[in-house]
């Protein structure tokens, strides 16, 4: 680059030397060799080329995860990273339809936090009982007592078409209920928990619960210790 001195300064492009003007001054620079042909066809720029397809498959792969996220919780700073950890999985040599489903199910709470690793009792008859199906999106299972299907003890059993109960995780596979309209991550002491006859998930703080047995699947806490 040489700078332009006198009366006259000249812009434009004359033979192979640009002429142009930058903050108040004028330059003068002959073209590159280097051109968008070159670079393409070249087996000097190989290596480069092969990082320009996978960053374009990895922003296609973060723009359809982000997305998928509440528009009030977007930030750029996800899709960057999202972005990046597509590149790096992309030249590990994994598939693209793997990278998606891995980094949907690792972001999954930031768009649909009911499905971000849950159990779902899944409504299916065997033998009278209701079976339990564990449902495991993020790593995490847990498995609650079997559900008869008939009334115990006088005690209506909440049909299977019309109560669904679920356990739900966050990422970080701690339990989290709904509480004031948001959800909240429940204490490691509450996290033994029983299912009473009638649906609800009960949970005891430092105790441990009997066993389920006969068909009864009633969950007792035990008596307490005699002062």
């Amino acid at each position: 680059m040489a700078k332009q001195v006198g009366p006259v300064f000249l812009t434009g492009t004359v033979g192979n030397i640009t002429y142009y003007k930058m903050d108040g001054q004028y330059y003068a620079r002959s073209k590159s060799s280097l051109s968008r042909k070159r670079v393409k066809r070249s087996r000097s720029f190989k290596r480069t080329m092969e990082y320009a397809d996978w960053l374009a498959q990895a922003s296609k792969i973060a723009a359809a995860i982000y997305r998928l996220f509440p528009r009030k919780t977007r930030q750029h700073d996800d899709y960057r990273t999202i972005t990046g950890q597509a590149m790096q999985l992309l030249k590990s040599g994994v598939e693209k339809e793997i990278i998606q489903e891995l980094l949907e199910k690792e972001y999954r709470h930031k768009f649909d936090p009911e499905l971000a690793g849950y159990i779902d009792l899944d409504q299916e008859k065997e033998n009278g009982e209701l079976h339990n199906a564990v449902t495991q999106s993020s790593g995490t299972a847990a498995i609650l007592p079997d559900m008869p299907a008939q009334q115990t003890a006088g005690i209506s059993v909440p049909s299977p078409k019309t109560s669904r109960r679920l356990q739900y995780y966050n990422i970080r596979g701690e339990k989290i209920q709904r509480k004031q309209g948001g959800w909240a991550v429940i204490p490691k002491t509450y996290e033994t928990a029983t299912v009473q006859p009638n649906g609800a998930l009960v949970y005891a703080e430092d105790a441990a619960f009997t066993l389920p047995s006969g068909k009864t699947d009633i969950c007792s806490l035990p008596a307490p210790a005699p002062a």
